[in-house]
């Protein structure tokens, strides 16, 4: 007998009053299986249903926070606290929806009625703390980072942000002992040796200020403030081509910085969620980072093995470095799982083209222009395959094709 997971898998076209019936443990089963729109719409039926069940309310809020819903997530957590008014671990949820809104005053709100009913939490002193400082209320700050480190001495995040406060009050020599206790404790913190290279170089320490900055984008080649702060100091010493070489890094950085730190903050709340790690792959693979984008993408297919564009994406990356075979076994895998999937016949065409299989490239190139006739990079790589078998005329057929798609904007 299937399990109710396996259940909906297959079952694509569930109604809506089946998804209503299947229950909290049905549409926790609908996230598990990647489907977060039917799982919506089946805690909202249940939330109707049941209206003083809080822990429909507190899905449907973690649901939303993924969904990137903040206004959802908010009615969802505050209807629970209303239910189950003593959660600290919901006031905490809050915190994160209304920082992300910018409504830190509510924020920080939510966090001192987070710690009135567990004032022993440390994280939450530090996320108070991070409120504080992002308002430059320092003293406030301070208190609640020294709280944090109290209540847990190893907390290398706290030691980091009292370090930071301390540099920003200008009390370097405090700040670097602060630095020191974070690096004790998390030996790869990229942020305490970036903090410590600053504070260095500002006290004309510039040979251990600039090792801590390479220190820090050694253990963490995404730290992009390493790179500005480094690349900064260069310019100013003269030295521009590598100071323009790291600012260049520092600026594609910048572009998806707010990306990545939203989406590694999500999978900090949800570590097993597909959908982030694929997209956390994504911008690794537009970052230049290969290897990390394809650890991201192969954790996603574990949690959602028949996510076709993931398992696509893993197979580009796989082409592009010259894994030809691995890239060939992903993109049949994606055909076996959607046989009319248009751009993994074409990119498997080219993946049999440089194998030297002609005969597997034209056919798989043939297969997508079939499924998807304006699909123009089919065209071009048809035609391209066709020049290189000295079938000129055809070849100028398929490249014209492909001009009249381009200039036409009808490109998939």
């Amino acid at each position: 007998m299937p399990t109710l997971a396996e259940e909906l898998h297959e079952s694509r076209r569930v109604s809506p009053t089946r998804i209503g019936a299947v229950g909290l443990d049905g549409a926790r089963a609908l996230i598990r299986d990647g489907r977060l729109e039917a799982a919506q719409k089946a805690l909202e039926q249940l939330a109707v249903a049941r209206p003083e069940d809080a822990e429909t309310q507190v899905e449907l809020g973690d649901l939303a926070v993924r969904l990137g819903q903040d206004d959802r997530a908010e009615t969802a957590y505050l209807r629970a606290l209303e239910i189950t008014p003593k959660r600290d671990a919901l006031y905490r949820s809050l915190a994160n929806v209304y920082r992300d809104q910018a409504r830190y005053n509510k924020a920080a709100d939510a966090l001192t009625q987070a710690l009135a009913l567990d004032p022993g939490h440390a994280h939450t002193n530090l996320n108070l703390g991070l409120i504080y400082e992002g308002q430059a209320r320092f003293p406030e700050a301070t208190d609640a980072f020294a709280t944090a480190v109290r209540l847990d001495s190893t907390l290398a995040d706290g030691h980091h942000r009292l370090g930071v406060v301390q540099t920003r009050l200008g009390e370097f020599n405090t700040a670097l002992e602060h630095l020191s206790r974070a690096l004790r404790h998390d030996p790869n913190h990229a942020g305490a040796y970036t903090q410590a290279g600053q504070v260095l170089l500002a006290q004309g320490r510039e040979a251990e200020g600039e090792r801590a900055l390479r220190t820090a984008m050694k253990v963490d080649p995404l730290a992009e403030e390493a790179y500005h702060r480094l690349g900064t100091f260069y310019l100013r010493q003269g030295n521009e081509e590598e100071g323009r070489f790291l600012l260049e890094i520092f600026a594609r950085l910048k572009k998806v910085s707010r990306e990545l730190q939203q989406t590694s903050h999500l999978l900090s709340l949800f570590p097993d969620d597909p959908a982030l790690h694929s997209r956390l792959g994504a911008i690794l693979q537009e970052l230049g980072r290969p290897e990390d984008a394809k650890a991201e993408y192969r954790l996603a297919l574990v949690a959602a093995p028949g996510d076709t564009k993931t398992r696509n994406n893993l197979a580009n990356v796989l082409l592009r470095q010259g894994q030809t075979k691995a890239a060939i076994v992903e993109y049949e895998r994606i055909l076996e799982l959607d046989p009319e999937y248009a751009n993994a016949h074409n990119n498997l065409g080219t993946a049999w083209g440089i194998e030297g299989d002609d005969a597997r490239a034209r056919g798989a190139f043939l297969r997508a222009i079939e499924l998807q006739p304006k699909h123009g990079e089919a065209h071009q790589n048809l035609g391209n395959l066709y020049m290189r078998q000295g079938d000129e005329d055809r070849a100028r057929a398929e490249l014209e094709i492909y001009r009249q798609i381009s200039a036409a904007g009808d490109a998939p």
